[in-house]
């Protein structure tokens, strides 16, 4: 059996509805981790197929970005966000989430970038309370976590706006990636699977996110503006633009 890791944030509900109700699922080991783990699975073997943080692509040895679909934003993403009781220009401590690659690469070019500020960066770990950062302190915060704590905050920012307010493009967060080629027939019926999800987002809230954060009107209007799964050219280059600037210093 193909082993498959998909993220286990609201994001990828869809995919996973649609790699169940196609039946793929019958011929797939699918592990549900957060996109940190996802990684390093399939880094180290663990998975044949991922849905793996973009930041992480020149570290796979021949790696197939599969073609079509993604996690991505083309405006506010609302669940990769930069937290704190004050303005970044005076956060003087950033802590960076532990379940993330991507999105902390992301930070600190933002903060190179476009705010011009040069904070200290501390590890978040799973026994920090992120709801409970004060002064000069910021959080990096992402998936659905961010729902429950954005409101406790005076100040955040949307990493995905942000990023388009600098560069004038969309962000990919994380794309389908495989240790090498696939079977092309698996391919074509993996992408079927994953279209099947998109088509019935409504039915895939309902039975795979029934206890979250949101009621299902709000979660299917993020996955319906926040998120857009269409890898599309223009994601390409706005993808190829970001992994151009990981080897920057920063």
């Amino acid at each position: 059996m193909i082993r498959i890791s998909a993220i286990s944030y609201l994001n990828s509900v869809p995919f996973v509805y649609g790699l169940h109700h196609s039946g793929l699922a019958r011929e797939a080991d699918i592990a549900l981790d957060h996109p940190a783990e996802c990684a390093r699975k399939l880094l180290d073997g663990q998975a044949d197929l991922g849905l793996v943080p973009v930041a992480v692509l020149p570290r796979i040895a021949n790696a197939r970005v599969l073609p079509g679909f993604c996690i991505g934003a083309d405006g506010p993403v609302r669940t990769v966000s930069l937290l704190g009781q004050c303005p970044v220009e005076r956060m003087e401590r950033i802590y960076l989430d532990y379940q993330s690659r991507t999105s902390v690469q992301l930070l600190r070019m933002l903060c190179a970038e476009r705010w011009s500020v040069a904070p200290s960066w501390e590890q978040l770990t799973p026994q920090h309370d992120i709801t409970a950062f004060d002064g000069a302190d910021g959080v990096l915060v992402i998936g659905d976590r961010v729902f429950g704590v954005e409101q406790r905050y005076a100040h955040s920012y949307d990493l995905a706006h942000e990023w388009q307010q600098l560069t004038g493009r969309p962000f990919v967060f994380a794309v389908w990636a495989a240790r090498g080629p696939l079977n092309p027939e698996f391919e074509q019926r993996f992408g079927a699977a994953l279209a099947l999800g998109l088509q019935h987002i409504e039915q895939a809230v309902a039975e795979r996110y029934p206890k979250g954060l949101l009621a299902n009107e709000q979660a299917v209007h993020y996955l319906r503006h926040n998120i857009s799964f269409d890898l599309d050219a223009h994601k390409r280059m706005a993808m190829e633009l970001f992994i151009s600037k990981l080897n920057h210093k920063y």
